[in-house]
């Protein structure tokens, strides 16, 4: 050994450091693959057919329609004038008249328990693509019909 390594020991050795601690750092230990793992870390999804990405157009989201009923029939439709929609649409303008598609999944929330009727203030919930139609959402069976009552 040279002089200056001897000495550097020497110091070291009396200064209290131990040798284990200038010996080299062993690399980090591998996590195994987790069967908890994040599926979307690479940010998109894969349904069975297609990979969807997150701003994709085919996306379905929740459009909310408000409006006063013109007509309804019980597990087939419900017909209103449109007051509103949650989705900023040139297509759901307010004061267009709109038909929705009801089957046996659709769930009608009665007011104070008293059939829809017209004049009836509603909202229809319906679960269609980000890019829909209002012709699109018209044929796609809403999934819930909330009554309000009687507009004031």
């Amino acid at each position: 050994m040279h002089l200056r390594q001897m000495a550097l020991i020497a110091t070291l050795a009396l200064a209290g450091v131990p040798a284990g601690a200038l010996a080299a750092k062993p690399s980090h230990p591998v996590t195994p693959a987790s069967t908890n793992a994040n599926g979307h870390a690479n940010g998109t999804t894969s349904t069975t057919n297609t990979a969807v990405t997150g701003n994709s157009a085919n996306a379905k989201v929740l459009f909310v329609l408000h409006g006063k009923v013109t007509s309804y029939t019980a597990g087939t439709s419900v017909g209103l004038t449109l007051t509103g929609a949650n989705r900023d649409r040139s297509t759901l303008t307010s004061g267009m008249a709109f038909t929705a598609t009801l089957d046996s999944k659709s769930k009608v929330v009665l007011h104070d328990g008293a059939a829809v009727a017209g004049g009836d203030m509603v909202l229809v919930k319906i679960r269609a693509p980000k890019s829909a139609a209002a012709s699109t959402l018209s044929s796609t069976a809403a999934f819930q019909v909330v009554d309000q009552g009687a507009s004031h």
